[in-house]
């Protein structure tokens, strides 16, 4: 009974945190263990999707001899950004017949201070190459994120302006520095 209670114990799938109250500015990562190697498949993230964007995933596997006991892990780090404020529920996830434990966090709005150091973090700044066009004239707009060296970047780039009359297409690749031709399809269009 014992030996089956120490397999039991050894196969444990629990989940933390790394902090349970954060503003709606910043992720949370959520860390996934299993007491055993695992060399094939991942926990079912998809619960997760109603109240969390899933940025990233890592795995890692641990095994350690220490006088003649070994150990072994698996951990999952995935780092979530809340869609929304308020009291958020990370539900139990699921792998192989294994469940964790739900874990509540509080998502609140950032204060004052912390929008302001935001702002000096990250920032964007427009450009747009003339002030008039002519019919089926291009005109380049470009968008440009400022950030620090420091800072933790997640989520989309702003969506290219809509302009009434024009094209708009992006040109190249989606970058913090990507240029956008805007050609206008009627009479002359002031930008």
């Amino acid at each position: 009974v014992l030996f089956a209670l120490s397999i039991s114990a050894a196969a444990e799938f629990r989940a933390s945190v790394d902090r349970r109250v954060v503003d709606e500015n910043d992720v949370v990562v959520l860390e996934l263990a299993r007491d055993a190697q695992v060399f094939v498949g991942n926990p079912d993230l998809s619960a997760l999707e109603d109240d969390f964007r899933v940025l990233g995933t890592q795995r890692s596997s641990q095994f350690t001899i220490v006088n003649g006991r070994t150990r072994s892990l698996t951990t999952w780090t995935v780092t979530l950004q809340p869609k929304r404020r308020g009291t958020l529920r990370i539900p139990s996830i699921e792998y192989d017949g294994e469940r964790t434990q739900p874990i509540t966090i509080t998502v609140t709005q950032p204060s004052p201070a912390e929008v302001q150091a935001l702002e000096r973090t990250v920032f964007f700044e427009t450009f747009v190459g003339k002030d008039a066009l002519w019919v089926q004239e291009q005109v380049l707009y470009t968008v440009r994120l400022y950030y620090a060296a420091d800072a933790v970047l997640f989520g989309d780039l702003p969506p290219p302006p809509n302009v009434v009359d024009a094209v708009v297409q992006a040109l190249g690749d989606s970058r913090p520095d990507v240029e956008v031709q805007i050609v206008p399809n009627g009479d002359a269009a002031a930008l």
